[in-house]
């Protein structure tokens, strides 16, 4: 089971899952804001925004080379997360978010991949009925 899209009462959706990366990087909000590159256009004001988005980008290049750096080793450890997971000596995270804000997520721990499969049935179930996810706790990003 890869994921399941659940509708809430109140008509909002969400989607409950196991999480399959060692863990999930997060692109700090201030860093994603500034990434907007606005068209030039023909005019100067349009040029002068232009230059300074990316007078913005190369001061924050640092920051998108540790991003990618960060996304690469959660990458690399997954397969070795993974197995440690798949034997229950590693908890399998399960997660529920609504569609409309994916950084506000509900996490909750499961022992092994069964347990996981189990408790994303469970929570997709509290969704659908009460319209929050009452195992899983409220997490911040990451």
């Amino acid at each position: 089971m890869r994921s399941v899209l659940v509708q809430a009462p109140d008509g909002s959706m969400w989607q409950v899952f196991r999480r399959r990366v060692a863990w999930r990087p997060w692109l700090p909000r201030r860093v994603s804001k500034m990434l907007f590159l606005p068209d030039a256009g023909d005019n100067i004001i349009g040029l002068l925004a232009l230059v300074l988005s990316l007078i913005c980008v190369v001061l924050v290049s640092p920051v998108l080379l540790w991003y990618g750096a960060w996304w690469l080793c959660s990458l690399a450890a997954t397969p070795f997360v993974a197995s440690a997971r798949k034997n229950g000596s590693k908890p399998t995270p399960v997660v529920a978010r609504p569609r409309s804000d994916a950084r506000r997520e509900h996490l909750g721990h499961a022992p092994g991949f069964a347990a996981a499969e189990n408790l994303v049935l469970q929570v997709a179930h509290e969704i659908r009925t009460s319209g929050h996810p009452h195992s899983l706790q409220a997490a911040g990003p990451g």
